[in-house]
This record gives C-alpha cells, sequence and structure tokens, in this order.
C-alpha cells in the first residue's frame, strides 16, 4: 500500500492541498463488495476543510474469490489480501535504491553470518482486530503467527497455490515438514 499511498499523496499535494495527518498519512476506509465485484475505497481528508473528503474507488473485473492467503491464487483476491494482511518488512519504493524497511518488525533482522537464519523480532502493541475467535480478549501479533501462516502453505490439507514460490526460498525444514505430512497422509 505504500505506493498507493505516495501516489495519492502526489495527487494531494498537485491539487495544492496535503494529505490529513501529520506524516502524510491515508487512510483506509474500507472495502465494499458490490455487484459481486470487489472495489477498494481510498479517503484523503484535505487539511484545513474536514468537510471536503476525496475517494478513489477501484472496481475490480471479477470477485474475489476468497480471503485465505493459503488458498487464494487470483490476482483480485491477492489484491485485496495485500491490504489485510502486514507482512514483517515492506518496500521502501521511493528509495533509490529500493529497499526493505520493517513494517511489523521493529528493525531489518539479524542475519547470521552464512545467510540461513533471520530473526524478526516483532513489533510490541499489535493487535489483532476484534473477533469471536478471540473471546473478546484483545490478541496481540507475535511471531509465532507468521511461522503458523506459513506452515499452513506447506500443509497438504489446503493445497496451497503458491507454495512453489515458498519452496524456492527453500526456508529450512518447511519442505521436510511437507515430506512428512504426506507421509502421514498416505499411512491414513
Amino acid at each position: 500500500m505504500a505506493a498507493l499511498d505516495c501516489t495519492l499523496s502526489r495527487l494531494a499535494a498537485r491539487s495544492g492541498s496535503r494529505a490529513a495527518g501529520s506524516d502524510g498519512s491515508i487512510s483506509l476506509v474500507g472495502a465494499d463488495i458490490a455487484g459481486g465485484a470487489a472495489a477498494r475505497s481510498l479517503s484523503v481528508t484535505v487539511e484545513g476543510d474536514a468537510s471536503v473528503r476525496k475517494v478513489l474507488r477501484y472496481a475490480f473485473p471479477a470477485a474475489e474469490s476468497g480471503f485465505d492467503p493459503a488458498q487464494v491464487t487470483d490476482l483480485y483476491s491477492n489484491t485485496v489480501l495485500a491490504h489485510i494482511f502486514e507482512a514483517p518488512l515492506e518496500y521502501e519504493y521511493l528509495a533509490q535504491p529500493a529497499r526493505m524497511r520493517p513494517n511489523t518488525a521493529a528493525a531489518l533482522p539479524e542475519i547470521s553470518a552464512d545467510y540461513r537464519r533471520f530473526v524478526f523480532q516483532i513489533k510490541p502493541g499489535i493487535y489483532f482486530a476484534d473477533d469471536p475467535a478471540f473471546h473478546g480478549q484483545r490478541r496481540e501479533l507475535t511471531a509465532q503467527d507468521y511461522v503458523y501462516t506459513l506452515k499452513r502453505h506447506y500443509d497438504p490439507r489446503w493445497k496451497s497455490g503458491k507454495l512453489y514460490q515458498l519452496e524456492t526460498a527453500r526456508i529450512l525444514g518447511l519442505s521436510e515438514l511437507r515430506r512428512d505430512a504426506d507421509r502421514c497422509e498416505e499411512a491414513v
């Protein structure tokens, strides 16, 4: 969303106004599902006049197929998912050359000398949206949530269409986890 934020900030700057927020942030109003197509709705409030609101609506030519990252493979669903889930790192698109910066990570990862181990510390104070699954308790994001997410792609039950992308990354132990899970399924 960083690239979209920058684009909207530039549009607001060209019109002689600045995006609301001291950091130039642009707030996501929400996703509007209408007529079978998902529409993104972004809102920019012009400084000085709170009644003026600029909205960009973007309609997809096809409906999203789901919201499970382990099972979704189509462009439109992945576009929506990119704005729902946050990765530990994100691209700093306007930097030359482009580089990564922390998103939910507290800092860039500690990398071992052999480049086989990356240690991320997750920022404290990031919470999931309220959901009945949490039984009314606030649920803070942990590193284990990212581990769980990666392992779901390797679980044969979910038949992840993105598994090949993760396999090429050769994350230590996950291919073995998949082979063990396949053996267990064959035994049953």
